[in-house]
């Protein structure tokens, strides 16, 4: 497909919306982490922070991707020089961050396999105790 300022408006709305996704998310995460608070669960509680924290960079970084759509709609208009390394520049940061955001999610993947085994069963899936007579 040939990129277009329509496409650029099309994608930039897909985007924000993906930004306001993760923002929702980590305000669960949030949420979370005051309920492990409360119960006093601080590993669960730190692990929900850090998820939020996470939810939150992956909007930041949703909303630079919109910046970049608009950016390039504004060069497919008027190209120049300086908006085309400007383009260039931002696409390697959102990679770079990319990357980093998702090496931080794989962290956190392994953490959420650590806690779910540390936590004891639901009490549907326990073994029956055994009362001695």
């Amino acid at each position: 497909m040939k990129p277009t300022a329509k496409n650029a408006v099309d994608a930039t709305a897909v985007i924000e919306q993906a930004a306001r996704v993760h923002e929702q998310s980590a305000a669960r995460h949030e949420a979370a982490a005051a309920r492990w608070d409360a119960r006093a669960k601080r590993a669960q509680a730190e692990f929900e922070r850090s998820c939020a924290v996470l939810e939150r960079e992956a909007a930041r970084l949703e909303a630079d991707r919109t910046y970049l759509e608009r950016l390039r709609s504004r060069w497919l208009e008027r190209p120049d020089e300086a908006g085309r390394a400007e383009i260039e520049s931002l696409t390697a940061q959102i990679r770079r961050r990319t990357a980093k955001l998702e090496a931080d999610d794989a962290v956190l993947e392994k953490e959420r396999a650590t806690l779910r085994h540390d936590r004891p069963p639901a009490p549907e899936h326990r073994e029956p105790e055994v009362v001695p007579s």
